[in-house]
């Protein structure tokens, strides 16, 4: 079921503040790495639709962008990014964000005691390889609702 999509992107010091509005049907919302979105979880009551990241030079803070299908589905889904620019005119260009799709696996038997069977996040695809420099073929992908 790809009704729900997380992505994530890897970048550096920034206060990322708008985006482009989504089309009608699809909600979105961005929360931090550590978050396990589930595709049957329900939309969080107050959508953040900012991200706030600081790391030191050299060093990688990812956080989620998360897309809903609610009432069509949508094909040939792609992400593009632009250079982001923070407070003080602090700037990451593009060429220094990486964006992964990240896949789903369905646990048939939990794992722990307090696990739950169905779809889990999981596996990251990134669009690019960063040791090949081939790209992946993550993107485009479909996004069903439902």
């Amino acid at each position: 079921m790809q009704r729900f999509l997380m992505l994530s992107a890897v970048a550096l010091p920034l206060i990322l503040t708008s985006f482009r509005a989504p089309p009608p049907g699809l909600t979105w919302w961005t929360t931090h790495a550590l978050d396990k979105v589930r595709p049957n979880d329900s939309v969080p009551p107050d959508l953040v639709k900012s991200v706030s990241i600081a790391a030191a030079r050299n060093e990688f803070e990812p956080f989620q962008i998360v897309l809903r299908a609610e009432s069509q589905t949508f094909t040939d889904v792609d992400i593009d990014v632009s250079d982001l620019r923070g407070p003080k005119g602090a700037a990451i260009p593009k060429q220094n964000i990486a964006i992964y799709f990240e896949g789903m696996l369905d646990l048939k038997k939990p794992s722990n005691v307090e696990g739950r069977t169905g779809q889990w996040p999981d596996s990251l695809t990134p669009r690019v390889d960063r040791y090949y420099g081939e790209r992946r073929n993550a993107f485009p992908f479909k996004l069903t609702s439902g």
